[in-house]
C-alpha cells in the first residue's frame, strides 16, 4: 500500500461535506529539522439522506467509516521509517418489498465488513549503489452476512449466516544493487501467515435443515523468493530477467516462474515492448477449507490441498509520445489459464474462474483451463491550457475449459469496454488570473454484459428455490451497459484558503439496463437486478 508523504514544510487541512457525509484531511510536518511528517485522513458517508429524500433507492441504506495514516520519519545513519495504516467499517441493511404491495417482504438483510492494515516500512542505503526496503505489516479483514426470507408459515426465515475473519501477518525484504549503468539487480523474499476462522450455515429446502458451509479455524502460509536483473543490453534495448518461487503450506508443490519484458526504442517519443511471464495464485481459503456433503449426509473438505492455479502471459505494445501533451499506447495480450479448480464430475461446467460466491461446495480438482486474448488501446491528453481527456478501450475474448474439455463463455467474457474521460476549466476571475474557476469533467463508459445462466422457472417453484437450467451454464448475455457521468465544481482560490461546491452526478441518463436475473419465491416469477439509478452528490469542500 502507497500513500503520499505529508508535507513536512507547513501545515495543511482539508474538510469536505456532501450529502455522502464528511471527509477531512490533515498534514504537516513533525520535526522541521529532520524533515519528518505526518498525514491522516479521515471519512464518514452515508446514502440515509439521498435515500429519505427519494432521489435514489437502495432497497438499503450502506453506512462506512475509514481512517488512514502516514509517518514518515528519516534519520541520519539508520534509514528512513514510514509507519502507515488504514482501517474502515461498513454496514447495510437491505429490506427488498414487492413493488405492487410493500407489505409483502421478499428479502430482509444485514451485512457487515471491517478491515485494517497497519505497517512499519524501512528504507536504508548500504552503500551508494545498493539499499535494503523492508516492509512488516498486520492485516485484519472480516465479514458478516445475514439474510431472511419469506418461507411457508413463517413471515421471515433465515435462510443464510456467514461469518469470515482472516488475520494476515507479512513480511518483505528487497535487496536492490548497481553494478553500473548496464546493470541492476533486485532480490527479495516475501512471507505471509494467515490465522482464519470461517463459519456460516445455510437452510436446505429439499432436505428442510440447517446445513454446514463452513466451520473451520486454521493457519496457512504462503511464501515468495524472486530474483531481477535490468540488463540496458544497448542504448536503443533493455531487457529485464527474472524468476518467481512459491509455495504454499497447503501442498507440497514448489513453482518456479521465469520471466522476461524486453523494449526497444525506436526514437526519442516512440518504443515496442514485449513481455513474457509465468505466475501462481491461490485459490481463497474459504474455497480451500470448504464442507462438501455426500448424499448419505457426511461431509469432507476434498479441497484442502488444491495446488496453485498457474497462468502464462504473453504481451506485445507500442507507446508513442505525439507529441509534449499527448500519449498514445496499443497492447495485444495473451493469458493461459490453467491448473484451474474445476467440480471433479464428468460432463460438469463449473470452474472456479467463474466464481462469484463466497466459497464453492464441489470437490475440486485442478484440471480446468481458460484463455483470454484482447486488444487494448489508450489515447490520453495530459492537463494543458485547461483541459485533459482520456480513451480507454478494450476488445477481448475470455473462455474457459471445465472437466468436459469444451471451451465456453466464461462468466466475464463481455467482450467489449470502453472509457472517454474529459475535463475543462474555465477561469471566470480576474484576468491572468485563477482565483475563480468553473470546472468540467465527465466520464463516458460502455461495458459488455456479463454471461449468467437462464433460470429454470417451473422447477424452481417446485422446489421453492433459484434453479438454474444446468445444460445452459452462462448461455446468456446480460444487456450491455451504459454510464454518463458529470460533474461540475466551482473553485475559489485565496493565499492561504480555497473552496470548492461540486455537484457530480452519476448515470445521468438514468439507464436501467438488467444486469443479472433472480427468482422471487413469493411472486413464483424471474425479476431483473437494474444497474444504479442516476444518483446525484452534492459536496463542499475547503482547504486551509
Amino acid at each position: 500500500m502507497k500513500l503520499r508523504k505529508g508535507n513536512d514544510e507547513r501545515q495543511e487541512y482539508s474538510f469536505s461535506l456532501g450529502v455522502l457525509g464528511l471527509d477531512f484531511t490533515a498534514e504537516g510536518p513533525i520535526s522541521k529539522k529532520n524533515n519528518s511528517s505526518y498525514l491522516v485522513n479521515y471519512r464518514y458517508s452515508t446514502l440515509s439522506l439521498l435515500d429519505d429524500i427519494g432521489l435514489v433507492d437502495f432497497g438499503g441504506v450502506p453506512r462506512y467509516q475509514d481512517l488512514s495514516f502516514k509517518f514518515y520519519f528519516p534519520t541520519e545513519k539508520a534509514g528512513i521509517f514510514t509507519l502507515f495504516g488504514l482501517g474502515g467499517a461498513s454496514k447495510i441493511g437491505f429490506v427488498t418489498k414487492d413493488e405492487e404491495d410493500e407489505e409483502i417482504i421478499l428479502e430482509d438483510g444485514s451485512q457487515y465488513s471491517n478491515l485494517a492494515v497497519t505497517g512499519l516500512k524501512h528504507f536504508i542505503p548500504l552503500g551508494n549503489n545498493t539499499y535494503l526496503k523492508s516492509i512488516v505489516s498486520y492485516g485484519f479483514n472480516g465479514s458478516k452476512l445475514i439474510e431472511k426470507r419469506p418461507y411457508e408459515e413463517e413471515i421471515l426465515k433465515e435462510f443464510y449466516n456467514a461469518s469470515l475473519n482472516n488475520q494476515t501477518s507479512r513480511l518483505l525484504s528487497t535487496l536492490h544493487h548497481k553494478i553500473n549503468s548496464k546493470h541492476n539487480f533486485q532480490a527479495g523474499l516475501m512471507y505471509a501467515h494467515s490465522n482464519f476462522d470461517f463459519e456460516n450455515r445455510y437452510f436446505s429446502i429439499p432436505q428442510n435443515q440447517y446445513l454446514k458451509g463452513q466451520e473451520n479455524e486454521g493457519v496457512a502460509n504462503f511464501t515468495e523468493g524472486y530474483f531481477n536483473w535490468k540488463w540496458r543490453v544497448s542504448a536503443l534495448l533493455t531487457a529485464i530477467n527474472g524468476v518467481h518461487v512459491s509455495k504454499s503450506n497447503l501442498n507440497g508443490k514448489v513453482y518456479i516462474e521465469p520471466r522476461l519484458a524486453l523494449k526497444y526504442e525506436l526514437d526519442e517519443s516512440q518504443n515496442i515492448n514485449a513481455a513474457f511471464g509465468l505466475h501462481s495464485k491461490m485459490a481463497s481459503l474459504p474455497n480451500h477449507y470448504a464442507l462438501v456433503y455426500q448424499p448419505n449426509g457426511n461431509y469432507s473438505m476434498p479441497n484442502k490441498n488444491l495446488e496453485l492455479m498457474q497462468a502464462s502471459h504473453y504481451v506485445i505494445g507500442y507507446e508513442n509520445l505525439l507529441n509534449s501533451n499527448l500519449f498514445l499506447k496499443l497492447e495485444a495480450y495473451y493469458q493461459h489459464l490453467y491448473n484451474i479448480p474445476v467440480e471433479d464430475k464428468l460432463g460438469s461446467l463449473y470452474s472456479l474462474i467463474n466464481q462469484d460466491d463466497y466459497f464453492v461446495d464441489k470437490a475440486l480438482v485442478n484440471e480446468g483451463e481458460g484463455k483470454n486474448i484482447g486488444l487494448e488501446l489508450t489515447l490520453e491528453r495530459y492537463f494543458s491550457n485547461q483541459y485533459y481527456f482520456l480513451l480507454t478501450t478494450s476488445l477481448y475474448d475470455s473462455k474457459y475449459k471445465a472437466k468436459n474439455r469444451a471451451w465456453k463463455n466464461s462468466r466475464y467474457n463481455g467482450n467489449y469496454v470502453g472509457n472517454f474521460l474529459f475535463g475543462k476549466e474555465f477561469t471566470v476571475g480576474r484576468k491572468n488570473s485563477n482565483d475563480k474557476t468553473i470546472g468540467v469533467n465527465s466520464r463516458i463508459t460502455f461495458l459488455g454484459g456479463r454471461r449468467y445462466t437462464s433460470i429454470d422457472l417451473e422447477e424452481s417453484i417446485k422446489q421453492e428455490k433459484q434453479v438454474e437450467n444446468e445444460g445452459q451454464y452462462l448461455g446468456d448475455k446480460a444487456d450491455d451497459v451504459f454510464y454518463l457521468n458529470i460533474a461540475i465544481s466551482y473553485r475559489v482560490n485565496k493565499q492561504k484558503l480555497s473552496h470548492e461546491v461540486k455537484l457530480d452526478i452519476q448515470n445521468l441518463t438514468n439507464n436501467n439496463t438488467a444486469i443479472d436475473y433472480y427468482y422471487n419465491n413469493v411472486k413464483k416469477e424471474i425479476d431483473e437486478i437494474p444497474q444504479l439509478s442516476m444518483f446525484p452528490v452534492m459536496s463542499y469542500t475547503v482547504h486551509f
